[in-house]
Order: structure tokens, then C-alpha cells, then sequence
């Protein structure tokens, strides 16, 4: 196992290449320190590392491309995948596009009966402004659980519709008819 301590020279490369060299090639340059040691240290530095694509490939047995990621997170390092399905003879970009495609759709049949329902509840006319405003939050809320955030995306979100009624109907001031 490696040292527990940390040397001045070996704190200067984990400083200098943490975030900018393969993962590997850090392990090399600090032989005497384990991944768990050097995950730890490069935390309590506050040192940051972007993920790492390890690999795309088309997996013919699943009939998808895979995308392989090492992640880093805190202490952590970790390995994910994500599979995207595809025929074969489709490439990478294609099949990415089409699942952000098929992804939208889906969420859109999601959205809109509750956007139907605001403007019926609401009783207001369909508004390009506002279907904009209410779908963004809808995304929004979707991506936390925190009912703290959920509260304040709520919020915002009236404020912001308060306003689009505001200059929807206001009366144009100083005209003369």
C-alpha cells in the first residue's frame, strides 16, 4: 500500500495534472499512492477532473452503441455506460439524435396534458410564451427531488408568467385612438 503523507512534490503533480492527464498516466507519475489515496487528497484540494470517455462502440448482440465514461466525483471514481439503441449501419451521431428526439416526444406526451390543464384551470388561450416558460419548469422539476428547489422553480416560474400577463394585457398607455 502507499504512504499515508503527502510530500511537497508529490501534493505540486497531483496539483499540476490532476485535471488535465489520463487517468493512468497520474497512477504512474505517483507510484507510492494507491487510487483511493489520490481520489482523497485531490478532494480535500479541491481539485476537479472532468470525466473521461473510455470508449464508443456497436454492440451487435444488444443492437446499440455503448458509451463507456470513467467518472470522478469527490472521492469517488467511477465507470457508467450508457447504451443507445440502433440499427446497425447507423452511426454514433445518428442514433444519439434520434434518442434525444424520441426522448423529447416522450416527455412532451408527458407535459402536455398538465399544460392543457394549467391553461383550463388557469383559464387562459394557448401562448407560445408561456407553453415555453411551462415546459422548461416541467424540465426542471423533473430533474430534482429537492422540494426546496421544487418550491423555488415553482415560484419563479409565476413570476415569470405574471409578468408575460402583464405586457399581454396591459393597456397600451398614451395612444390615442
Amino acid at each position: 500500500m502507499g504512504m499515508k503523507t503527502w510530500s511537497k512534490k508529490e501534493d505540486e503533480i497531483l496539483i499540476n495534472n490532476f485535471s488535465t492527464i489520463k487517468w493512468e498516466e497520474l497512477l504512474e507519475m505517483l507510484p507510492e499512492k494507491t487510487e483511493k489515496q489520490i481520489l482523497n487528497r485531490a478532494d480535500k484540494l479541491c481539485l476537479t477532473r472532468e470525466d473521461e470517455l473510455i470508449e464508443i462502440y456497436y454492440d451487435e448482440d444488444r443492437e446499440a452503441w455503448v458509451e463507456t465514461w470513467d467518472i470522478y466525483a469527490a472521492k469517488l471514481k467511477g465507470t457508467v455506460s450508457s447504451v443507445i439503441p440502433a440499427k446497425k449501419g447507423t452511426t454514433f451521431e445518428e442514433a444519439r439524435k434520434a434518442l434525444g428526439k424520441r426522448i423529447c416526444k416522450a416527455f412532451f406526451k408527458l407535459f402536455k396534458p398538465r399544460y392543457d390543464l394549467f391553461l383550463k384551470e388557469v383559464g387562459l388561450e394557448h401562448d407560445k410564451e408561456i407553453a415555453s416558460k411551462f415546459f422548461d419548469m416541467e424540465m426542471e422539476l423533473f430533474a430534482t427531488s429537492d422540494e426546496n428547489k421544487q418550491h423555488e422553480i415553482k415560484k419563479q416560474f409565476m413570476e415569470e408568467i405574471m409578468e408575460i400577463l402583464k405586457k399581454k394585457f396591459q393597456p397600451n398607455k398614451g395612444k390615442e385612438k
